[in-house]
């Protein structure tokens, strides 16, 4: 775990005890599912990818990166498990920026961060006083590939389920963010989720380019077609 640029770094077993569950670090959305095989591997072979905490002036520590680890891990222990003790890097008064340099070296494989989570973290990157060229720098992202991921950070957990289970590319996830929250605002804000469903799922049918995804919300959000879902059934675009 490349952690070089985070001063007084050193890896532990902490008591899970000593970590408080507030955290202005919780940028992954809840998931049980993701919690449950975190539990089950643990049980199976242990704990192999250790957390990242920050130390406190008590002398506890506070979750940077490994909320969901640490949830299954008090799982186990509320059910009789003898797990007392957690694997973590832990750091002491680390800054804003190393704070996100760390959290972006462990954004890879299967922990990466899905796209409304990332929107989260650079959100949280900017509210600290990052600078949004930084922010790009660190991010390996275009400015504008960070503005559409700030926009994402806002997305209501409805829509952030399906935007972050299908991957989407952050520049379409804020086009249909923006469509989204504007027909939530009218008479069809029932069918809103239902209708971004049906658009990400007829998006992954083919690859679309920023006018093929504008003709696609066009379609089903024009104000002419007040019932986008059952229009869908009936043949598509």
């Amino acid at each position: 775990m490349n952690l070089v640029r985070v001063r007084d770094t050193h890896l532990g077993y902490i008591s899970v005890s000593q970590i408080v569950d507030e955290s202005p670090y919780r940028f992954r959305r809840a998931n049980a599912a993701a919690v449950e095989n975190i539990r089950q591997s643990f049980l199976r072979s242990g704990q192999t990818h250790p957390m990242l905490l920050e130390t406190l002036s008590d002398g506890n520590f506070r979750v940077l990166d490994g909320h969901r680890r640490l949830t299954a891990v008090r799982a186990i222990h509320s059910a009789g498990g003898a797990w007392q003790k957690i694997l973590a890097h832990v750091v002491a008064s680390p800054s804003p920026l190393q704070i996100f340099r760390a959290l972006q070296a462990r954004n890879d494989g299967d922990g990466a961060f899905a796209p409304t989570e990332l929107g989260r973290l650079l959100a949280w990157a900017q509210g600290s006083g990052i600078d949004m060229t930084v922010i790009a720098r660190e991010s390996g992202l275009s400015v504008a590939e960070v503005d559409d991921l700030l926009d994402l950070a806002e997305t209501p957990d409805d829509l952030a389920a399906l935007v972050d289970g299908a991957h989407l590319d952050a520049r379409f996830g804020a086009m249909l963010l923006r469509r989204f929250l504007s027909w939530k605002a009218t008479h069809n804000g029932p069918l809103a989720i239902d209708t971004a469903a049906r658009i990400i799922e007829h998006s992954q049918r083919s690859s679309l380019t920023v006018k093929g995804w504008r003709f696609l919300l066009d379609f089903y959000w024009a104000d002419d077609r007040p019932f986008m879902v059952e229009t869908y059934g009936k043949g598509p675009c």
